[in-house]
């Protein structure tokens, strides 16, 4: 079960991390945040909007969802699987085809992510790291109003419990994150990259 203090309000502008161990809940809460599952207990609001009371196809076209584990297994194209975030599907629907406008808008966001020469490229043969700019111009076809990507506060958990949670240079730090593992880590920030070492490893 997972368990968030009531007075977890955020702030525009704010990126968030989760950190935890396996089981902690961080995919339970992205679902939550995703518009991709009910709690089982309690409420949860996503935008303002209580799930349970909403339309979920909805509220999901008002949220960016990057998940690496994204399950397509057909050869789409890259310009195709960009155009599914309008639809929140994992292929396209059947008879559904996109505007004028939105095959620009797609075009747009896969040329800012660095894809313009991919744009015909199949799935399949995308390395890791194309794939997920491509889910991250999916996630952005929308113009959500809520993204779950990006970093400056953040939020450890450990068995659905919140342990610690604030900026991210005050939370993030080797003693806070390795008692959440159970390692002693050091973390060290470089500018906007964050680094993670066992202490007394090089």
């Amino acid at each position: 079960m997972l368990q968030l203090p009531p007075q977890n309000a955020r702030r525009a502008g704010e990126h968030w991390a989760l950190l935890g161990a396996n089981g902690a809940g961080k995919s339970t809460l992205l679902r939550l945040l995703g518009a991709l599952v009910h709690p089982t207990r309690g409420t949860v609001e996503v935008l303002g909007r209580r799930l349970g009371r909403v339309d979920l196809r909805e509220l999901r076209a008002q949220v960016g969802h990057v998940d690496p584990r994204h399950p397509l297994t057909a050869p789409l194209r890259v310009r195709d699987v960009v155009l599914t975030g309008l639809t929140n599907s994992v292929a396209p629907l059947p008879r559904w085809r996109p505007t004028q406008e939105q095959r620009d808008r797609a075009f747009r966001l896969i040329g800012i992510l660095g894809l313009g020469d991919l744009a015909d490229a199949r799935w399949p043969t995308l390395s890791q790291g194309q794939r997920g700019r491509t889910l991250i111009a999916r996630a952005l076809m929308p113009a959500p109003l809520l993204l779950l990507d990006g970093t400056s506060h953040a939020m450890l958990l450990r068995e659905g419990r919140v342990l610690a949670q604030g900026p991210a240079p005050r939370v993030l730090t080797g003693d806070q994150v390795g008692k959440r593992f159970d390692l002693p880590l050091v973390l060290e920030r470089h500018d906007s990259r964050w680094t993670v070492r066992i202490r007394g490893r090089a």
